[in-house]
């Protein structure tokens, strides 16, 4: 694994979302776009997130993305993917990095609160595994 350069820590979720690449417009043509794909969080964090697609995509690829969190309700976000983890890709299950570079004050609040939530759940399981030990 290479030099950690992120910005904010990241806490381990289990979600799939869909990635709706963001449509191009050149010289007043419309190029179409590809149909959305569902991919697996791994990991999030207040700045960015780590998923796994079956797709193959290009770094600097911007998508909007609804992330749903139960009890939580849906943050909306556009991504930019910067980063491809050739080392923990295989075929039809790439991993790549992103920085949300588009989002609301209130997803962001959203976002942040359940980070703080499944920090202290974390946390409450770490002490309790060792308490019985």
């Amino acid at each position: 694994m290479g030099i950690e350069n992120r910005r904010a820590k990241r806490i381990a979720v289990s979600a799939t979302i869909q990635l709706k690449e963001l449509e191009v417009i050149h010289e007043g043509q419309q190029i179409e776009k590809k149909k959305p794909v569902d991919v697996d969080v791994i990991d999030i964090s207040e700045t960015g997130m780590g998923f796994a697609s079956p797709v193959h995509f290009e770094k600097d690829t911007f998508f909007d993305a609804n992330i749903h969190f139960d009890g939580m309700g849906t943050v909306h976000a556009v991504i930019r993917i910067v980063r491809f983890d050739e080392e923990e890709s295989k075929e039809n299950h790439y991993v790549y990095g992103c920085e949300f570079v588009g989002m609301n004050t209130e997803d962001k609040f959203r976002l942040n609160v359940y980070r703080l939530v499944q920090e202290s759940k974390i946390e409450n399981q770490n002490e309790s595994q060792a308490n019985q030990q």
